[in-house]
C-alpha cells in the first residue's frame, strides 16, 4: 500500500512539473512568435513605400538607359532625384518619412557600380564599399524585389545593421540590366509595452555577431558563441544560457533564410530567474502536497492494515498450529518407523534361528534314515556271517 501511495505521489509531482514547464514553454513560444510577427510587420510597413518607390525607379527609362550605357554619373543623379523623399535630401528636408541610409547600383553581372566623385556625398568610403561588395553574393538569388540584411561597421550595435531592398532593373524584353540596392537602418529592435515589462530583450544575430543595445559586449559574445553551436547542432530549438543578468532562455528565427548571404536571425532573450523562483515555489508546494498525501495514505494504509490483519493473524495462528501438529505427527511417524525397524530386525533373527533348527532337524532325519537303511542292508550280511562262523560245514 505504501509503495502504491508513494508511486502515485511521485507520478503526480512529475506530471505537475512537466505540465508547468510545457505551459511556460508555450507562453514563451507565443511571446516570441508575437514579437517576430510584430517586427516583420514593422519591417513590411517601413519598406512598403520604399518598395513601391524603388519599383517605379527600376521601370524608369532613364535608369534603364544609364545602366545599359554604364553612365554611372547620370544613373546616380537620376536615382537621387527620384529617391529624394526616401533619402530625405530633397529640398533640404531631413525629417519626414522613412529614411534610407544609402543606395547603390550593381551591374548585370553583379559588380558594384560605385558613384563618381561628384556623388561622393552618399558616404561611400573604402570600407563601406568593401561591405557593399558582400551583397554581390545575394544577387543571384534575388527576385524582382528581395530583402536581406548586412552590417556596415564592426560595431555590435543595431546602428551598424542595414536592411537592404534589392530591386531588379530589366529592359522591355525582361533582360537583366542590373540591380538597385536601397538600405535603411534596423534601429527598432527592442520590444515595448508588456513584452518589455516582462524582461524580454531582443537583437539581431548576423554573420557570427549579435547586435543589441540592451546587453553588454560579454553577454553578446556568449550569445554569439551559443548561436554558432545551435546553428551546427539543434537547429531552431531554444537554448538556456547564463548571462551576467542571470539565467536566460534564447529563441531565434531566420529573417531572410532564402538569401544566399548569411541569414539574419531575430533573437529574443527571456529571463528565467522569475520562472525558476516560481518553479521552486511550485515544486515545494507539490512536495508539501505529496508529503500530506503520503502521510494520509500512511494513516489509511495503517488503519486498513490493522483491519485486514486480523483474519490474516487467524490464518497465521491456524498455520502455526497446523505446523506444530504436522511436526508432532512427523515425530510420531519417525518413532513408529524406528519401532517397526527394530521389530523387523528381531523377526529376521528369529526366522534365521528357526530355519537353522529346521535344517539341523532335516539333516538328523536324513542321517537317521540312511543309518536305518544301512542297518537293514547289513542285517542279512551279519546274520549269514555269524551263521557261517558258527557252522563251518555250511561253506561246503
Amino acid at each position: 500500500m505504501m509503495v502504491v501511495v508513494f508511486a502515485i505521489t511521485a507520478a503526480t509531482c512529475y506530471l505537475a512539473e512537466q505540465n508547468r514547464r510545457a505551459n511556460q514553454q508555450r507562453l514563451l513560444d507565443a511571446s516570441f512568435n508575437n514579437h517576430v510577427q510584430a517586427f516583420l510587420a514593422l519591417q513590411e510597413s517601413r519598406s512598403r513605400a520604399i518598395k513601391a518607390k524603388c519599383w517605379t525607379l527600376a521601370q524608369a527609362v532613364r535608369i534603364r538607359a544609364a545602366l545599359e550605357e554604364r553612365d554611372v554619373e547620370d544613373l546616380y543623379q537620376n536615382a537621387r532625384t527620384a529617391l529624394g523623399e526616401i533619402l530625405g535630401r530633397a529640398n533640404g528636408d531631413e525629417t519626414a518619412g522613412v529614411r534610407a541610409s544609402f543606395f547603390c547600383f550593381f551591374a548585370a553581372r553583379g559588380a558594384l557600380l560605385p558613384p563618381d566623385k561628384e556623388s561622393s556625398d552618399l558616404g561611400f568610403g573604402r570600407s563601406f564599399t568593401a561591405d557593399l561588395q558582400t551583397l554581390e553574393k545575394a544577387l543571384p538569388a534575388t527576385t524582382d524585389q528581395s530583402v536581406c540584411s548586412f552590417a556596415v561597421a564592426r560595431s555590435t550595435r543595431p546602428a551598424a545593421l542595414r536592411e537592404v531592398l534589392l530591386t531588379r532593373v530589366r529592359d522591355w524584353n525582361g533582360r537583366n540590366l542590373g540591380t538597385l540596392a536601397v538600405g535603411f537602418p534596423l534601429d527598432e529592435l527592442q520590444p515595448s509595452g508588456a513584452e518589455r515589462e516582462s524582461g524580454l530583450r531582443s537583437g539581431i544575430w548576423l554573420a557570427g555577431r549579435f547586435y543589441s543595445d540592451e546587453l553588454t559586449a560579454k553577454d553578446g559574445q556568449l550569445i554569439s558563441e551559443r548561436m554558432l553551436v545551435a546553428m551546427n547542432g539543434r537547429g531552431r530549438a531554444p537554448f538556456p544560457i547564463d548571462l551576467t543578468t542571470g539565467p536566460q532562455l534564447v529563441f531565434f528565427q531566420p529573417l531572410d533564410a532564402e538569401m544566399k548571404l548569411t541569414p539574419a536571425y531575430q533573437v529574443c532573450i527571456y529571463p528565467l530567474a522569475a520562472s525558476i523562483r516560481e518553479g521552486r515555489v511550485l515544486r515545494w508546494k507539490i512536495i508539501a502536497f505529496g508529503a500530506v498525501v503520503l502521510l494520509a495514505g500512511f494513516g489509511v494504509s495503517l488503519f486498513l492494515a490493522r483491519r485486514l490483519s486480523k483474519p490474516v493473524e487467524k490464518i497465521v495462528a491456524g498455520s502455526r498450529e497446523n505446523l506444530t501438529r504436522r511436526v508432532e505427527a512427523e515425530e510420531n511417524l519417525r518413532e513408529k518407523n524406528e519401532e517397526l525397524r527394530k521389530a523387523l530386525e528381531e523377526l529376521k533373527a528369529t526366522q534365521e534361528q528357526v530355519i537353522q533348527q529346521e535344517r539341523l532337524s532335516a539333516v538328523g532325519q536324513m542321517a537317521s534314515g540312511i543309518a536305518h537303511d544301512f542297518n537293514n542292508t547289513l542285517m542279512p550280511i551279519l546274520g549269514f556271517t555269524e551263521l557261517l562262523l558258527e557252522q563251518d560245514d555250511l561253506l561246503e
